[in-house]
């Protein structure tokens, strides 16, 4: 699963995939994170705020008009994407089996 998709608009397939943003939420919130989600239109269910000890992260130039658009990695702490990256590191399929695991 690529996590940046769950703050990019046009993530999991435009939103027509198999939608992990909750999955990357509950990481960054048992990490200690503060954040919100939200819809855009018909397309990806995303991060659209991402706080730690009471500072908003998602902070970009220009940031209204590049919301959704930009790689996360551009404007998350480097710490944030290790975290990120270190949970997420294992492909969309390794992913999938680890939650059909979980079910049966």
């Amino acid at each position: 699963m690529r996590w940046e998709d769950a703050f990019s608009k046009f993530g999991y397939d435009d939103g027509d995939g198999i939608i992990g943003t909750w999955e990357v939420a509950n990481h960054l919130v048992r990490s200690g994170y503060s954040l919100s989600i939200g819809k855009w239109g018909l397309h990806n269910i995303l991060i659209y705020s991402l706080q730690q000890d009471g500072e908003e992260l998602i902070q970009t130039p220009k940031f209204k008009e590049s919301f959704g658009y930009l790689n996360p990695r551009s404007y998350l702490p480097q710490e944030t994407i290790a975290l990120l990256d270190k949970k997420f590191s294992n492909n969309y399929e390794t992913t999938l089996q680890e939650e059909a695991d979980l079910i049966l």
